[in-house]
């Protein structure tokens, strides 16, 4: 799994987001958005990255990881519901705080792995 490449598709998807509330980007299904294990590191962490399950890092991550996918989707729903100020709020908040704590765990994970 490449960690780096991780990093950047979760740091992505707030723009994505963005464009989704903006009404300019894809179309998003917040049931697949809220689940862990669709993304390539979703599907590393539940697949192959299990051999790491002994490690505080990895722990972390999968935590960090659902919670990341289940603020995002729930921009996604606010988005739907057309609440568009709190999709807003949510993205600048519980979301940003959740990317920025997913992006520092897949560092630390990403670091303890070097060792």
């Amino acid at each position: 799994m490449d960690l780096s490449s991780a990093i950047n598709a979760h740091v992505n998807w707030k723009l994505r987001l963005s464009r989704y509330l903006a009404g300019e980007g894809e179309a998003l299904d917040p049931r697949i958005v809220g689940r862990d294990d669709q993304c390539e590191l979703g599907k590393w962490i539940h697949g192959e990255g299990r051999s790491h399950a002994k490690r505080p890092e990895f722990a972390a991550l999968r935590t960090e990881h659902a919670t990341f996918h289940r603020r995002a989707s729930e921009v996604v729903q606010a988005g739907m519901r057309g609440e568009t100020l709190g999709a807003q709020d949510l993205l600048a908040g519980p979301y940003s705080e959740a990317s920025r704590v997913v992006v520092l765990t897949i560092g630390r994970l990403k670091e303890a792995l070097k060792s």
